[in-house]
């Protein structure tokens, strides 16, 4: 977990409209996921559902820069390499060539 300096960090931020659904997921989800005892799937199981959605073209219009969160997420995209990336042949709306050719 984080190394936080006291434990009630979080209730600066009470009063938030997203508060109490952060609470929620925090304790129902979040929390819950670093138990190291629980019987999860090997990472090999997701992989290729990961290499899927990443080698889909991005969702991209010419606004995306303009406002700071985006601005910050091309940032710190733009810092990662693209060499050795899986490339999969999609079709125009982002779907696998494969799984529409199955459809």
């Amino acid at each position: 977990a984080a190394q936080l300096p006291r434990r009630d960090t979080r209730e600066q931020f009470r009063g938030h409209p997203h508060f109490e659904a952060c609470v929620a997921f925090c304790e129902k989800w979040d929390q819950t996921s670093f138990d190291p005892d629980y019987d999860s799937l090997p990472l090999s199981f997701f992989e290729p559902m990961v290499r899927r959605i990443f080698a889909r073209k991005p969702y991209w219009h010419p606004d995306h820069g303009q406002d700071a969160m985006n601005a910050a997420k091309i940032e710190i995209a733009g810092g990662y390499p693209t060499e050795g990336r899986t490339s999969v042949e999609t079709s125009d709306d982002g779907e696998p060539a494969e799984k529409r050719a199955r459809q």
